[in-house]
Formats: structure tokens, C-alpha cells, sequence
């Protein structure tokens, strides 16, 4: 898992510096293969180290976490609407990439 934060971090570099439509394509798909190792791995992890009475609980936080996340993001994409230019989709992955560096 941390190794897919690292790769993570330069596949979101990849997708905010992203000069043309295809190089944005092929970021997202990496960035996708990352995110599915953290949907995967992140309730397996969860459920081998809690307890067995925690277990429920933290395999449904794990969930809670992306549905907040997903509420986070939309946010952040409504308020990118009106931007005009580049930076109207550059701003929500630079909002990501410090978001995976903070990690």
C-alpha cells in the first residue's frame, strides 16, 4: 500500500502537468490501477489486524472514508466549475496530489 502512495504521487504529477488529452488518458488509467490497490488492499488490511469484535466496525469506516471522500471531491469539482482555462481541471489533481503527499 505504501508503495502505491509513492506511484500514486508521480501518476497524479503526471496527470496535472498533462499537455495533451492523451498523456491525461494514460495518467488517469494509472492513477485508477493505484486506486483499486487501496479499495482492495485497505478492508483486507482492516479485517487481518483489528480484533475480531472491531472488525465490522473498521471495514465499514474504510467505506465511510471513500463516501466522504467522494463528497469531498464533488465539492471541490463544483468549485472548480467556473474556472476558465487549464487550471479549471488542473486545480482539483494538484488538490489531490497535496492531499497523497500529506499522506
Amino acid at each position: 500500500m505504501i508503495g502505491s502512495l509513492g506511484i500514486l504521487n508521480f501518476f497524479i504529477l503526471m496527470v496535472f502537468m498533462a499537455n495533451n488529452v492523451q498523456v491525461l488518458l494514460g495518467g488517469q488509467i494509472l492513477c485508477g490501477l493505484c486506486w483499486g490497490v487501496f479499495a482492495t488492499l485497505a478492508p483486507a488490511y482492516a479485517s487481518e489486524v483489528c480484533p475480531t469484535n472491531l472488525r465490522g466496525y473498521m471495514t465499514t469506516y474504510v467505506n465511510l472514508c471513500w463516501a466522504i471522500g467522494q463528497l469531498l471531491a464533488s465539492g471541490v469539482l463544483t468549485g472548480c466549475l467556473d474556472i476558465k482555462g487549464e487550471w479549471g481541471y488542473r486545480i482539483p489533481f494538484a488538490v489531490q496530489w497535496v492531499r497523497s503527499l500529506d499522506s
